[in-house]
């Protein structure tokens, strides 16, 4: 999440929108509020998420189920579209989400490995001039600031149940059924 955060952070944004408020989303909500002066527009299907999320540094949550969710997105970025959206999910429908609300030369960072394929009018890259770019690990520097961000007490795991080793198949099961909110920890 953090170099994702460092990406998206590259052309000082005023509104960042992060689409996915599970385990990775909801610490770079905290992370993107610890370390930008984005207005944080936080986006995922589920109400509890982002009460979370709001609790943890979004400043706007919007339910993704909702038809309007682009306007409202646009809206508040004032008509002119989010400098930069992070997509922690990276499905179809999250990515075309988060071209239609970028403004010009706004900045797309693909980090969730959900995966599929879209069709993309090639000519829309170029005229907007937007960057669209990956991100999945991050480099030492980065693990040492993200690092000193932990011991400061900036961010903190979102830890939502805890289970033993015996209860492994549980933890998954309750993953799949999207009772987790942030992290499900398995102890031996």
């Amino acid at each position: 999440a953090y170099t994702a955060i460092k990406k998206a952070n590259q052309n000082t944004p005023e509104f960042l929108v992060i689409v996915g408020a599970g385990g990775l989303g909801l610490m770079g909500v905290q992370i993107a509020h610890a370390i930008t002066d984005a207005k944080i527009i936080c986006v995922d299907l589920d109400d509890k998420k982002l009460e979370t999320a709001k609790g943890m540094g979004a400043d706007y949550t919007i339910n993704s189920k909702d038809p309007e969710t682009s306007q409202k997105i646009l809206s508040i970025c004032n008509d002119k579209g989010a400098d930069s959206v992070i997509d922690f999910v990276n499905a179809p429908p999250t990515v075309k989400l988060g071209l239609s609300v970028l403004r010009k030369r706004g900045n797309l960072v693909l980090v969730g490995l959900f995966g599929g394929s879209i069709e993309l009018s090639l000519v829309t890259i170029p005229l907007k001039s937007i960057i669209i770019q990956g991100a999945y690990t991050g480099n030492y520097t980065d693990m040492v600031e993200l690092l000193e961000l932990a011991r400061k007490g900036t961010i903190n795991p979102v830890i939502s149940k805890r289970y033993s080793l015996d209860d492994a198949n549980i933890a998954l099961e309750d993953l799949k059924a999207r009772k987790i909110i942030g992290r499900a920890v398995i102890n031996p």
